[in-house]
């Protein structure tokens, strides 16, 4: 397969589902592709604050994989480590800014990196409202923190002093109360007896230990009082 810029070459032994499924792929191939692709802005910033970088490359594919729509949306990477946070022009164009997890502590202190990024995620939940957040595992603790909540170690528990693996999550009567769980059950035929359990595969030692004010917790479990919340339309963390 070969592209000029403008026509697609296709070999003439391909299977005639495969030549469909690209040609139908075509027209976004080539916006991708031509000239001035690399003028378009970034619709999602996707904020790194782990420093192994195994797990930098993790993150990126993971939320891509699970977040993007269309396939067309433009990404940008910043390395929070490395003192990399969206500038202003950035999150002039960005519709959502994601933070995932991190093996560092939302309280840490001994780098810098966290606390500028608790500092960020306050300026952007506080002075641009079109942005949406999403922030999982340090991400949700990162943002409880920022916004006046509080973070802490886990309760001690000889058998299990951290969480490592799948862990099934308890909605709460607001959790059906929001508008992307509605949408969700609309589309799906859903009421809340037939709605699925909830699972989250989780790796963590600390827990939000006191939400933010005008927090509004939207899951609970067993082993951890605060597994998902919402701050208002603005940020969902879990």
């Amino acid at each position: 397969m070969s592209f000029n810029g403008s026509k697609l070459d296709l070999p003439t032994d391909l299977h005639q589902d495969t030549i469909d499924t690209v040609k139908s792929t075509f027209p976004r191939l080539k916006s991708r592709l031509s000239a001035g692709q690399n003028e378009r802005k970034p619709k999602v910033a996707l904020v790194i604050s782990e420093d192994h970088d195994d797990w930098r490359w993790a993150y990126q594919a993971l939320f891509m994989g699970q977040l993007m729509d269309t396939g067309d949306e433009k990404w940008k990477f910043f390395n929070a480590f490395e003192g990399e946070l969206p500038s202003d022009e950035d999150l002039s164009t960005v519709h959502t800014v994601i933070f995932p997890g991190s093996s560092r502590s939302a309280y840490d202190t001994s780098v810098s990196f966290v606390g500028e990024v608790k500092d960020f995620i306050r300026r952007l939940l506080n002075e641009y409202p079109h942005i949406k957040l999403v922030g999982g595992c340090f991400g949700e603790q990162a943002t409880a923190m920022a916004m006046g909540g509080n973070v802490e170690k886990m309760p001690y528990n000889a058998e299990r002093p951290k969480i490592i693996g799948r862990e099934e999550i308890k909605p709460t009567d607001e959790f059906f109360e929001q508008a992307f769980v509605k949408r969700f059950m609309d589309n799906n035929q859903l009421t809340r007896d037939t709605f699925p359990s909830l699972v989250l595969q989780e790796s963590h030692g600390d827990h939000v230990s006191q939400l933010p004010e005008g927090a509004t917790l939207l899951a609970n479990s067993a082993s951890c009082g605060v597994e998902m919340f919402c701050i208002g339309e603005r940020a969902l963390c879990f």
